[in-house]
């Protein structure tokens, strides 16, 4: 699981006080260390769970985007409120969670949605009760590690890379990883228990 502040928010974004004495040379070092730390989460080797328990703007929006599952407590609230604070980015991350014009509306008005109003617009998140948010990240967790974590690697692998590839070459990419599988003990425990199960019924 991603960490998940403490007080009222996930990640409220940048410190806009940096904003506020940043000139383009400094802007240029910040923005490549910001994409350092989004590029090391996005390939992570493991799957990431992002568990957002409150305001998620901007970088908050960008790290819940980058996630694997997203996972909000019903007190979450989403935003681009980069034109709110005179910067821009933000959209290829919105784009990740949620379609077009919700991305241009969100950016333009820089207005925050609830985290029922983002799942509104089409975003693929689970919004759970605040008290049921550590539960339900657990039982994301321990689901997908019973999956073995040689799995689970190759799996976050080759998502990462089959999401920019055409779809003919994304799919034959695929296969190359169901070949590398099939050779692993753990995809050939994986089948035999689907095989018990359905014959023991």
């Amino acid at each position: 699981c991603l960490p998940t502040g403490a007080g009222k928010g996930c990640c409220s974004g940048n410190d806009i006080h940096e904003f506020a004495q940043m000139d383009s040379e400094y802007a240029a070092e910040l923005m490549y260390r910001v994409r350092r730390a989004f590029w090391a989460l996005h390939d992570c080797p493991v799957p990431v769970v992002a568990r957002v328990n409150g305001v998620a703007f901007g970088t908050g929006l960008a790290l819940a985007s980058l996630s694997d599952v997203v996972i909000a407590s019903d007190r979450a609230v989403f935003g681009l409120t980069e034109l709110d604070v005179g910067v821009l980015g933000g959209l290829k991350f919105a784009r990740r969670l949620v379609p077009e014009h919700a991305v241009r509306r969100m950016f333009f008005t820089a207005e925050t949605y609830s985290a029922e109003q983002f799942k509104q617009f089409g975003a693929a998140i689970t919004v759970v009760p605040h008290d049921s948010l550590d539960e339900e990240c657990e039982r994301i967790l321990r689901t997908s590690v019973g999956k073995g974590s040689g799995a689970l690697r190759m799996a976050k692998q080759c998502m990462n890379a089959v999401e920019h590839l055409d779809f003919r070459t994304g799919y034959e990419y695929e296969q190359t990883f169901t070949i590398r599988m099939s050779d692993r003990p753990e995809s050939k425990t994986a089948v035999r228990k689907v095989i018990d199960d359905i014959e023991a019924r």
